[in-house]
Formats: structure tokens, C-alpha cells, sequence
């Protein structure tokens, strides 16, 4: 999830993230894993704390949810996948997509 790479990107622990942002570390870990979603004033203080875009958490947010709401499962492989995707420039995307187009060739 992009939870955890922002935070393994930071180079903190679950734990730190959860003081900075006043929430117990439970709490944190259930986010991380998708099983339960921060409340907006929440959202605020991981994008503040993080320095991320309200749309790329979001984003992520509702992504993990699609395979919840929907016929179409996805793993956490797939999921983190795409969230490490989204974190790259646009050039580096293009890269990555080039180098999977020469792996299925």
C-alpha cells in the first residue's frame, strides 16, 4: 500500500508515523494493511506528514477498494504495484511500461 512505501521511503516505523499523527499504532497498522480507512482530518495530518498529494492518497484509497466493491480482486502484489507506480515521474512510468512491454515479448 502506498501507506507503507511513503513510510519506508521516510525511513520511520509504524509507530513513529502514529505519534506524529496522534493516533495509536494499531490504528496506523490497519490503514496501512487497507483494513480500515483514516477519517478526513486524519488524511490531512498523513499528507502533511508525508508531504503527499490529496489525490495520489485518495486515489490509493479508493483503488484498494475496488477489488472490495466489485467482482474484480486484486492482490497486495497488484495493489502495491500500482500504488510504487504512481510515486514515479512521468518518464520513469514510461520506462517501467517499456520494460514490461520487452518482458512479454
Amino acid at each position: 500500500m502506498l501507506l507503507k512505501i511513503l513510510r519506508q521511503e521516510k525511513g520511520v516505523t509504524q509507530n513513529e508515523v502514529a505519534m506524529a499523527i496522534g493516533v495509536e499504532r494499531y490504528t496506523y497498522a490497519k490503514w496501512e494493511q487497507g483494513r480500515a480507512e483514516p477519517s478526513i482530518s486524519d488524511i490531512v495530518k498523513l499528507l502533511n506528514y508525508f508531504d503527499c498529494k490529496f489525490e495520489d492518497l485518495i486515489g490509493e484509497l479508493a483503488f484498494a477498494n475496488l477489488g472490495k466493491n466489485s467482482n474484480t480482486s486484486l492482490n497486495n502484489k497488484q495493489i502495491q504495484l500500482v500504488s510504487a507506480f504512481n510515486l514515479l515521474t512521468e518518464d520513469d512510468q514510461n520506462k517501467v511500461l517499456g520494460y514490461i512491454s520487452a518482458l512479454q515479448k
